[in-house]
């Protein structure tokens, strides 16, 4: 940490030569977008600074943050703007709580969060609800440029200035949004610059006059390259500039398609059963449940819904080596015909899968070969699209294994029965994006005696993937 920030600090002090806090021409580069929208405009999964994870110097000042993701620094300094075109030569970066219970006064209630409209005590009129920039969501600790050279109290200062990041320590970043509060009237013609490590300015983004107390979420249109990004609050020509930033988001990956679960998050019931699931994008629970078959059409009242492992070695035995990924021919565990090789080849790992439970002891994770009943009841999404699942381990013997989608009438929509995959066989199902599912059925084995002479169905599921964007 001490020898990256101290490298850090090089390569700041040379950002200083480059942009310099001595008195300045305006500068005239024009923008190429401008963020005037109050959600994020991007979906995907990003390193956010949300200024919770901070670094002081001997000052009390901020000289560094880190990302929710990260432990790398980013070098931060501030500079308040002390005349026009000139900015102070000392640092003054600080963090402000905006979740402070107000009225504060010394002109700061105008960075509180949320406005006072929304349950806080933000005041003023853009970010009043109804607002372009309603002040709508509490950001707790936000960074500012301070008033005064010691860091208590926490004000931030009317004049403006600067604010500079530097993230050398990552090499580049991909920058793709920031908040800004409360930009007036008055204080037109703040930017955001994204530059690269020759301090060649790569993006400008103006900030548009959001209001007392309204945010704004700039978008920076996921610009790569970036190793310095530098902030001006107010025009450097004039005694203006109030405010305060948050939530910075860079190096975003792109949301996944489709929400899939994939059995990592589950609740189990005080039986030691699985009782729900949820997906990898959301918290919301689905309910499951599995019976075992007794007779024909007839199956258990109690629940059997299990977790399995199918990572785990051959040498696990108990007829279930049929549902280990991927098969051997593969680096794995899997044994069986229909694994090794051809159209239902097993050769991905799968991790955790569903399975319905051998017996009432959900420490022995062993599949049932007597076949049963999984039910997904999807009620607190209202309803889903439904768009496939992976599935393993349907032998000759088993045929009649089949999916069963409901509406909320619980009439049926879609019924499909699957192909024999053979032992150890993955295949991936085709729910062809059925609309309006609230509960699914996973059928494993016939309703009846098997041609082997007794009932049957073993086998795992896994990556059930709904609600997935319609293709263009």
């Amino acid at each position: 940490m001490k020898v990256n920030l101290l490298r850090g600090s090089m390569l700041l002090a040379a950002a200083t030569l480059i942009y310099g806090c001595s008195p300045e021409a305006e500068e005239t580069i024009q923008p190429d977008a401008f963020g005037n929208a109050n959600q994020n405009p991007m979906s995907e999964s990003c390193e956010t600074i949300s200024f919770d994870k901070v670094i002081r110097g001997k000052d009390g000042f901020v000289t560094a943050v880190m990302s929710d993701q990260a432990s790398t620094p980013i070098l931060v300094t501030a500079n308040r703007r002390t005349a026009p075109y000139t900015f102070a030569a000392t640092n003054s970066a600080n963090i402000f709580n905006s979740g402070q219970t107000g009225p504060l006064g010394n002109e700061v209630d105008d960075i509180l969060t949320p406005h006072k409209d929304f349950g806080g005590w933000g005041d003023g009129d853009g970010g009043k609800k109804g607002k372009t920039y309603a002040n709508n969501t509490a950001l707790g600790n936000v960074l500012i440029i301070n008033r005064t050279d010691s860091p208590t109290p926490s004000h931030d200062s009317n004049n403006g200035g600067k604010l500079y990041f530097d993230f050398s320590g990552y090499g580049t970043v991909t920058m793709n949004s920031i908040t800004v509060l409360d930009v007036d009237s008055y204080e037109a013609g703040g930017k955001v610059e994204l530059r690269d490590i020759m301090g060649k300015v790569l993006k400008t983004v103006n900030l548009v006059v959001s209001g007392n107390n309204g945010k704004q979420i700039v978008n920076l249109g996921g610009t790569p390259g970036v190793v310095k990004m530098v902030i001006t609050l107010g025009q450097s020509g004039k005694l203006f500039g109030s405010g305060a930033i948050d939530d910075i988001s860079f190096n975003c990956t792109p949301k996944p398609a489709c929400e899939t679960v994939a059995f990592t998050r589950f609740t189990r019931g005080a039986d030691g059963f699985v009782n729900a699931v949820t997906s990898d994008q959301s918290s919301t629970p689905i309910m499951v449940s599995a019976f075992r078959r007794t007779a024909t059409n007839v199956y258990s009242k109690v629940n059997a819904a299990n977790i399995f492992n199918s990572s785990q070695p051959t040498s696990i035995g108990n007829q279930v080596t049929d549902i280990l990924t991927p098969h051997q021919n593969f680096g794995g565990g899997g044994v069986g015909d229909g694994g090794a090789a051809g159209a239902f080849v097993n050769n991905v790992p799968m991790g955790n899968m569903l399975i319905v439970n051998r017996t009432t002891d959900p420490t022995k994770a062993f599949d049932n070969n007597l076949g049963g009943k999984l039910v997904f009841d999807f009620s607190k999404f209202g309803s889903v699209s439904l768009s496939s699942m992976t599935v393993l381990d349907i032998d000759d013997y088993e045929a009649g294994t089949k999916v069963v989608l409901y509406d909320a009438a619980s009439k049926v929509i879609k019924e499909m029965v699957l192909p024999i995959s053979g032992n150890n066989g993955r295949q991936t199902v085709d729910l062809g994006k059925t609309m309006g599912v609230v509960k699914m059925e996973v059928i494993l084995g016939p309703k009846g005696i098997s041609p082997n002479g007794t009932f049957s169905g073993s086998g795992a599921i896994d990556n059930i993937m709904f609600n997935c964007p319609p293709t263009m």
